[in-house]
Protein backbone atom coordinates (compact mmCIF):
# COMPACT_ATOMS: atom_id res chain seq x y z
CA UNK A 1 0.00 0.00 0.00
CA UNK A 2 1.59 3.62 -0.73
CA UNK A 3 1.20 6.01 1.70
CA UNK A 4 -1.02 8.29 0.25
CA UNK A 5 -3.77 5.21 0.62
CA UNK A 6 -3.02 4.44 4.01
CA UNK A 7 -3.74 8.11 4.91
CA UNK A 8 -7.03 8.48 3.36
CA UNK A 9 -8.00 5.04 4.08
CA UNK A 10 -6.72 5.97 7.82
CA UNK A 11 -9.14 9.66 7.38
CA UNK A 12 -12.37 7.04 6.82
CA UNK A 13 -11.72 4.75 9.38
CA UNK A 14 -11.81 7.77 11.94
CA UNK A 15 -14.84 9.24 10.42
CA UNK A 16 -16.56 6.21 10.53
CA UNK A 17 -15.48 4.96 14.23
CA UNK A 18 -15.94 8.28 15.84
CA UNK A 19 -15.40 7.10 18.97
CA UNK A 20 -12.56 5.11 18.89
CA UNK A 21 -8.65 5.79 19.94
CA UNK A 22 -6.09 6.43 17.32
CA UNK A 23 -4.73 3.26 18.22
CA UNK A 24 -7.58 0.76 17.72
CA UNK A 25 -8.19 2.92 14.13
CA UNK A 26 -4.53 1.92 13.43
CA UNK A 27 -5.46 -1.80 14.77
CA UNK A 28 -8.52 -1.66 12.06
CA UNK A 29 -6.44 -1.19 9.04
CA UNK A 30 -3.18 -3.29 9.73
CA UNK A 31 -5.74 -6.20 10.79
CA UNK A 32 -7.33 -5.96 7.67
CA UNK A 33 -4.64 -5.71 4.75
CA UNK A 34 -4.12 -9.17 2.98
CA UNK A 35 -0.53 -9.55 2.34
CA UNK A 36 0.54 -9.47 -1.09
CA UNK A 37 3.72 -11.03 -2.85
CA UNK A 38 6.09 -9.02 -4.75
CA UNK A 39 5.43 -9.06 -8.55
CA UNK A 40 8.24 -10.71 -10.35
CA UNK A 41 11.06 -9.41 -7.87
CA UNK A 42 10.69 -6.12 -9.18
CA UNK A 43 7.96 -4.60 -6.96
CA UNK A 44 7.28 -5.38 -3.48
CA UNK A 45 3.74 -4.35 -1.84
CA UNK A 46 3.34 -4.34 2.15
CA UNK A 47 -0.23 -5.64 1.44
CA UNK A 48 -3.86 -4.85 0.05
CA UNK A 49 -6.27 -2.83 2.34
CA UNK A 50 -9.71 -4.30 2.39
CA UNK A 51 -11.87 -1.54 3.42
CA UNK A 52 -14.79 -3.31 2.88
CA UNK A 53 -14.26 -5.74 5.35
CA UNK A 54 -13.28 -3.05 7.72
CA UNK A 55 -16.96 -1.23 7.47
CA UNK A 56 -18.79 -4.40 7.44
CA UNK A 57 -16.87 -6.07 10.41
CA UNK A 58 -17.63 -5.89 13.73
CA UNK A 59 -16.97 -2.91 16.02
CA UNK A 60 -13.63 -3.74 17.29
CA UNK A 61 -12.00 -5.36 14.22
CA UNK A 62 -11.27 -8.79 15.91
CA UNK A 63 -14.09 -9.10 17.92
CA UNK A 64 -16.94 -11.40 16.05
CA UNK A 65 -14.40 -13.43 14.13
CA UNK A 66 -14.27 -16.38 17.11
CA UNK A 67 -11.45 -18.60 15.90
CA UNK A 68 -10.20 -16.92 12.74
CA UNK A 69 -6.36 -18.64 12.30
CA UNK A 70 -6.18 -17.49 8.36
CA UNK A 71 -7.41 -14.01 8.81
CA UNK A 72 -10.22 -14.49 6.28
CA UNK A 73 -12.83 -12.38 8.65
CA UNK A 74 -14.67 -16.02 9.60
CA UNK A 75 -14.45 -18.38 12.24
CA UNK A 76 -12.81 -21.36 11.57
CA UNK A 77 -14.03 -24.87 12.79
CA UNK A 78 -11.69 -25.98 15.48
CA UNK A 79 -10.91 -29.52 17.50
CA UNK A 80 -8.45 -29.37 20.28
CA UNK A 81 -7.34 -32.67 22.50
CA UNK A 82 -5.42 -32.15 25.86
CA UNK A 83 -3.97 -35.58 25.37
CA UNK A 84 -2.84 -35.40 21.95
CA UNK A 85 -1.31 -32.37 22.31
CA UNK A 86 -3.18 -31.68 19.10
CA UNK A 87 -5.35 -29.20 17.77
CA UNK A 88 -7.15 -29.36 14.18
CA UNK A 89 -7.92 -26.34 12.20
CA UNK A 90 -10.25 -26.68 8.90
CA UNK A 91 -9.26 -23.17 6.68
CA UNK A 92 -12.85 -21.10 6.29
CA UNK A 93 -10.67 -19.71 3.41
CA UNK A 94 -9.32 -22.72 1.48
CA UNK A 95 -11.10 -25.63 3.37
CA UNK A 96 -7.92 -27.22 4.12
CA UNK A 97 -7.71 -29.16 7.86
CA UNK A 98 -3.52 -28.13 9.71
CA UNK A 99 -2.64 -29.45 12.60
CA UNK A 100 -0.50 -28.15 15.55
CA UNK A 101 1.16 -29.87 18.61
CA UNK A 102 0.28 -27.07 20.94
CA UNK A 103 -0.38 -27.75 25.15
CA UNK A 104 -0.89 -30.80 26.94
CA UNK A 105 -2.51 -32.97 29.39
CA UNK A 106 -5.18 -30.55 32.07
CA UNK A 107 -4.70 -27.93 29.21
CA UNK A 108 -7.76 -25.51 28.66
CA UNK A 109 -8.05 -23.81 25.41
CA UNK A 110 -8.07 -19.91 25.60
CA UNK A 111 -7.26 -19.26 21.39
CA UNK A 112 -7.42 -15.47 21.00
CA UNK A 113 -5.42 -12.44 18.94
CA UNK A 114 -2.55 -12.21 21.62
CA UNK A 115 -0.42 -10.35 19.04
CA UNK A 116 -2.44 -7.95 17.45
CA UNK A 117 -1.96 -9.35 13.64
CA UNK A 118 -5.80 -10.23 12.95
CA UNK A 119 -4.45 -14.21 13.06
CA UNK A 120 -5.97 -16.29 16.40
CA UNK A 121 -2.82 -18.23 17.62
CA UNK A 122 -3.11 -21.22 19.36
CA UNK A 123 -3.40 -20.86 23.35
CA UNK A 124 -3.88 -22.88 26.30
CA UNK A 125 -3.81 -22.55 30.16
CA UNK A 126 -3.08 -24.68 32.74
CA UNK A 127 -5.36 -24.63 35.74
CA UNK A 128 -3.00 -26.35 38.22
CA UNK A 129 -0.20 -23.53 38.51
CA UNK A 130 -1.77 -20.64 36.24
CA UNK A 131 0.52 -21.12 33.53
CA UNK A 132 -0.74 -19.09 29.65
CA UNK A 133 1.34 -20.85 26.89
CA UNK A 134 0.70 -18.85 23.69
CA UNK A 135 2.15 -19.98 20.43
CA UNK A 136 1.88 -16.31 18.39
CA UNK A 137 1.47 -17.03 14.92
CA UNK A 138 3.55 -13.27 14.15
CA UNK A 139 6.50 -14.46 14.40
CA UNK A 140 6.12 -17.97 15.70
CA UNK A 141 7.04 -16.91 19.28
CA UNK A 142 6.37 -19.52 22.51
CA UNK A 143 5.14 -17.16 24.85
CA UNK A 144 4.48 -18.24 28.80
CA UNK A 145 2.74 -16.23 31.45
CA UNK A 146 2.11 -16.90 35.20
CA UNK A 147 -1.06 -15.88 35.96
CA UNK A 148 -4.18 -17.06 37.53
CA UNK A 149 -3.98 -20.71 39.61
CA UNK A 150 -6.53 -23.85 40.40
CA UNK A 151 -9.51 -21.18 41.24
CA UNK A 152 -9.10 -19.16 38.55
CA UNK A 153 -11.33 -19.66 35.19
CA UNK A 154 -9.56 -18.29 32.04
CA UNK A 155 -11.90 -15.57 30.19
CA UNK A 156 -9.64 -14.35 27.68
CA UNK A 157 -10.67 -10.85 25.74
CA UNK A 158 -9.87 -7.64 24.25
CA UNK A 159 -11.11 -5.62 27.29
CA UNK A 160 -9.03 -2.48 26.15
CA UNK A 161 -9.82 -2.20 22.62
CA UNK A 162 -6.07 -2.16 21.54
CA UNK A 163 -6.68 -4.89 18.75
CA UNK A 164 -5.26 -7.63 21.40
CA UNK A 165 -6.33 -10.47 23.81
CA UNK A 166 -5.78 -9.77 27.05
CA UNK A 167 -5.67 -12.73 29.48
CA UNK A 168 -8.27 -12.74 32.13
CA UNK A 169 -9.54 -14.95 35.04
CA UNK A 170 -12.53 -15.30 37.38
CA UNK A 171 -12.45 -16.80 40.76
CA UNK A 172 -16.11 -17.96 41.05
CA UNK A 173 -16.57 -18.58 44.38
CA UNK A 174 -15.39 -15.07 45.62
CA UNK A 175 -16.60 -13.31 41.90
CA UNK A 176 -13.45 -11.66 41.89
CA UNK A 177 -11.89 -11.04 38.30
CA UNK A 178 -8.34 -10.14 37.56
CA UNK A 179 -7.54 -8.60 34.21
CA UNK A 180 -4.44 -8.20 32.36
CA UNK A 181 -4.20 -5.50 29.96
CA UNK A 182 -2.06 -6.01 26.70
CA UNK A 183 -2.24 -2.01 26.17
CA UNK A 184 -0.24 -0.81 28.89
CA UNK A 185 0.26 -4.01 31.42
CA UNK A 186 -1.38 -2.99 34.18
CA UNK A 187 -3.68 -6.06 35.95
CA UNK A 188 -6.75 -4.45 37.46
CA UNK A 189 -9.00 -6.20 39.74
CA UNK A 190 -13.14 -6.59 39.53
CA UNK A 191 -15.91 -8.14 41.97
CA UNK A 192 -18.60 -9.65 39.41
CA UNK A 193 -20.85 -12.90 40.41
CA UNK A 194 -20.22 -15.17 43.36
CA UNK A 195 -20.76 -18.71 44.53
CA UNK A 196 -22.72 -20.58 41.19
CA UNK A 197 -22.41 -17.66 38.81
CA UNK A 198 -20.60 -18.74 35.57
CA UNK A 199 -18.16 -16.20 33.43
CA UNK A 200 -20.23 -15.20 29.90
CA UNK A 201 -17.57 -12.57 28.51
CA UNK A 202 -18.38 -10.95 25.03
CA UNK A 203 -19.15 -7.39 23.51
CA UNK A 204 -22.80 -6.72 25.04
CA UNK A 205 -22.78 -2.68 24.18
CA UNK A 206 -21.40 -3.26 20.57
CA UNK A 207 -18.63 -1.10 20.57
CA UNK A 208 -16.05 -3.38 20.06
CA UNK A 209 -14.56 -4.28 23.37
CA UNK A 210 -15.25 -7.35 25.57
CA UNK A 211 -17.24 -7.05 28.97
CA UNK A 212 -17.02 -9.00 32.07
CA UNK A 213 -20.19 -11.03 32.38
CA UNK A 214 -21.37 -13.94 34.40
CA UNK A 215 -24.77 -15.97 34.57
CA UNK A 216 -25.97 -17.85 37.22
CA UNK A 217 -28.07 -20.96 36.08
CA UNK A 218 -30.46 -20.96 39.15
CA UNK A 219 -32.37 -17.96 39.02
CA UNK A 220 -31.33 -16.80 35.11
CA UNK A 221 -29.98 -13.78 35.85
CA UNK A 222 -26.87 -12.07 33.84
CA UNK A 223 -25.04 -9.49 35.42
CA UNK A 224 -22.54 -7.60 32.78
CA UNK A 225 -19.86 -4.68 33.60
CA UNK A 226 -18.09 -3.16 31.15
CA UNK A 227 -14.34 -2.52 32.29
CA UNK A 228 -13.39 0.28 29.71
CA UNK A 229 -16.06 2.22 30.32
CA UNK A 230 -16.45 1.43 33.81
CA UNK A 231 -20.49 1.53 32.92
CA UNK A 232 -23.26 0.21 35.32
CA UNK A 233 -23.86 -3.15 35.66
CA UNK A 234 -26.74 -4.14 33.49
CA UNK A 235 -28.78 -6.56 35.27
CA UNK A 236 -31.51 -8.99 33.45
CA UNK A 237 -33.59 -12.01 33.58
CA UNK A 238 -33.54 -14.73 30.94
CA UNK A 239 -33.61 -18.87 30.74
CA UNK A 240 -35.05 -20.81 33.68
CA UNK A 241 -33.14 -23.17 35.89
CA UNK A 242 -30.60 -25.10 33.86
CA UNK A 243 -30.30 -23.57 31.28
CA UNK A 244 -26.64 -23.43 29.80
CA UNK A 245 -25.93 -19.52 28.80
CA UNK A 246 -24.63 -19.13 24.81
CA UNK A 247 -23.57 -15.05 24.60
CA UNK A 248 -22.15 -14.19 21.26
CA UNK A 249 -22.93 -12.49 17.96
CA UNK A 250 -26.35 -13.49 16.04
CA UNK A 251 -28.52 -11.12 14.64
CA UNK A 252 -25.68 -10.13 12.04
CA UNK A 253 -25.99 -7.01 13.36
CA UNK A 254 -22.24 -7.07 15.05
CA UNK A 255 -24.78 -6.79 18.20
CA UNK A 256 -24.60 -9.78 20.49
CA UNK A 257 -27.85 -11.56 21.71
CA UNK A 258 -27.42 -13.63 24.94
CA UNK A 259 -29.23 -16.68 24.33
CA UNK A 260 -30.30 -19.86 26.48
CA UNK A 261 -30.51 -23.19 25.33
CA UNK A 262 -32.64 -25.60 27.65
CA UNK A 263 -32.15 -29.11 29.22
CA UNK A 264 -32.68 -31.75 27.27
CA UNK A 265 -35.20 -32.85 29.43
CA UNK A 266 -37.41 -30.03 28.71
CA UNK A 267 -38.34 -28.73 24.91
CA UNK A 268 -35.13 -27.84 23.83
CA UNK A 269 -36.11 -24.11 22.58
CA UNK A 270 -33.68 -21.53 22.11
CA UNK A 271 -34.43 -18.40 23.83
CA UNK A 272 -32.52 -14.64 23.31
CA UNK A 273 -32.82 -11.18 24.04
CA UNK A 274 -31.07 -8.48 21.76
CA UNK A 275 -28.78 -6.27 23.49
CA UNK A 276 -28.41 -3.59 20.72
CA UNK A 277 -30.20 -1.36 18.16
Amino acid sequence: MAAPHVAGALALVKEHFPGETHETHINRVVNNTDVLPSLDGRVFSSGRLNLNRIFQGPPGGNLGKGNDFDRDGRSDAVLFSPTAREWKVIHSSSGREITTQWGGAGSRPVAGDYDGDGRTDYAVYYPSFGLWAILASRLGEQLEYHFGGPKSIPCPGDYDGDGKTDKAVYEQASGVWRVWFSSNGQIKTYTLGSGASQPVCADYDGDGIADLGVYDARTGRWSIYSPSMDTQQILLHLGPAGSVPCPGITTGTGWPTRLSIMRAASNGLWRGRRTGP
